[in-house]
């Protein structure tokens, strides 16, 4: 099944339980799931596995029941992902991650930057060519996501040269108070 990201990674889950079972009978109120667990992958790449329970008086009763499923790492959601974006000063870890979400085809609320600000390199003088990498990551709770995936950020020139932004530099001086 292919993940669909208008919907929540647990919206996901329920859909592929239920589908893979020719059902309609689960939903978000009468199952609780435990954590996503990683298991060494199987023939066809089942690589979790992931416990749930029927809510009390909710349509199940019986025992939890564990199921096997394949996550997908974070670059598997497109052919050919682009791990490059054109960053400025105004960047923002969101707004980056709004990009990344919507170029990969992921779900947001499924992943995290790992690093809390976009930085600059230390030698960047506001020029262009400068690389910033980050690291997004699947959430430890992600139900569709495993991994990290290294984004490359590459600086645009934002910031201008100095000697164009003040032109005149011979200045007219102050002058007393009279």
């Amino acid at each position: 099944m292919v993940i669909n990201t208008g919907m929540t990674g647990l919206q996901n889950l329920i859909s592929l339980i239920n589908s893979d079972n020719n059902v309609s009978s689960m939903t978000e109120t009468n199952v609780s799931f435990g954590l996503p667990a990683i298991v060494a992958p199987d023939g066809l790449g089942r690589n979790t596995e992931v416990t749930a329970s029927p809510v009390d008086n909710m349509d199940f009763t019986g025992a939890p029941v564990t199921f096997t499923y394949r996550r997908l790492g974070l670059d598997q959601q497109v052919v050919s992902p682009n791990l490059t974006y054109a960053v400025v000063d105004s960047t923002t870890v969101a707004s980056l991650k709004s990009t990344v979400c919507t170029a990969l085809n992921l779900i947001p609320s499924e992943v995290d930057f790992v690093e809390t600000v976009v930085a600059r390199d230390p030698l960047d003088q506001g020029g262009p060519g400068f690389i910033t990498q980050m690291h997004l990551a699947a959430k430890a709770e992600s139900l569709v996501y495993i991994g990290t995936l290294e984004i490359n950020c590459t600086w645009n020139a934002s910031d201008p040269e100095m000697s164009t932004a003040f032109g005149t530099q011979t200045l007219s001086g102050f002058n007393p108070v009279v």
